[in-house]
């Protein structure tokens, strides 16, 4: 009933032409005349979010590995999160354009702004996840209400067992060691968990992390659990030390901060607490 109404008062403020209003995750608001009818994605994610929300229809233009949906695969790309052909982008005649925050600098916000509206997605935590999902539902809530709906009860699931102060250390990569570090919204997943990184120093998103370290995180009387986040093959695990414990867990779950986070923060928390059982 209540998305009933919303549509019905969406509806309304259509006919009256009545701007669409909503929050970005720079915090700034952004303000269109009308429900956009043509978005640019220019991040994975973003793409992933839309779609996740009855919106996928209206993407004219995404980026480079926007493959999630499949639907998302037959979109045109205009370049990638970092680098964007703006003659290809303006092309697509979008009326709304959706960038990420830690690729798009804030000389290229200026320069879309001057074309279309830009939307900011810069969500850190899996509470800016949902926030930003919430936003951009604003866009078309008679279309958006019953997914977004369904998204929400999703999140209210209780999670698995979690467990209590298991050290983890978060990997990216074999070859060389590379951690996600404190910075990273994988942070977020472990804390909801009720674990914790096992190399809270680590300064940036995803540091390298040397060879010394990690034979010395193996040497400690309880080591910690190294997630494996990386599609190197299964021969690349030979180069973690053989008394560190691993278990992998699939990247397209935590390494976008999109609407499947949340389903991978349940694999995290179920397969934490497989191993605290062993």
């Amino acid at each position: 009933m209540k998305a009933w109404v919303l549509g019905l008062v969406w509806l309304s403020a259509m006919a009256w032409g009545q701007a669409v209003r909503l929050t970005d995750g720079a915090g700034q608001v952004v303000t269109l005349p009308e429900s956009p009818q043509r978005i640019a994605a220019l991040a994975p994610h973003a793409v992933e979010m839309l779609f996740a929300l009855g919106l996928g229809d209206r993407i004219v233009a995404t980026v480079a590995y926007a493959d999630y949906p499949e639907a998302a695969k037959r979109l045109p790309a205009v370049g990638d999160a970092f680098n964007v052909s703006l003659e290809t982008l303006w092309a697509a005649a979008p009326d709304l354009i959706v960038v990420w925050g830690d690729a798009a600098s804030p000389a290229l916000r200026r320069s879309l702004a001057r074309r279309a509206p830009v939307f900011v997605s810069q969500p850190r935590s899996l509470v800016a996840v949902a926030e930003e999902l919430r936003q951009l539902a604003r866009l078309a809530p008679a279309q958006t209400a019953e997914p977004l709906a369904r998204l929400e009860a999703e999140w209210r699931e209780p999670l698995d067992a979690p467990t209590v102060g298991q050290r983890v250390l978060p990997l990216v990569s074999l070859s060389p060691p590379r951690a996600l570090g404190r910075e990273h919204f994988f942070t977020s997943l472990l804390e909801g968990c009720g674990a914790r990184h096992a190399l809270p120093e680590l300064v940036g998103v995803a540091p390298l992390v040397s060879l010394e370290v990690l034979w010395a995180l193996a040497a400690e009387p309880e080591p910690p659990l190294a997630v494996v986040m990386s599609v190197e093959p299964d021969a690349s695990l030979a180069s973690l030390p053989p008394e560190l414990p691993w278990r992998r867990l699939d990247p397209d779950l935590t390494a976008r901060p999109g609407p499947r986070l949340f389903q991978g923060q349940r694999a995290l928390c179920a397969g934490l607490a497989e191993v605290a059982a062993e």
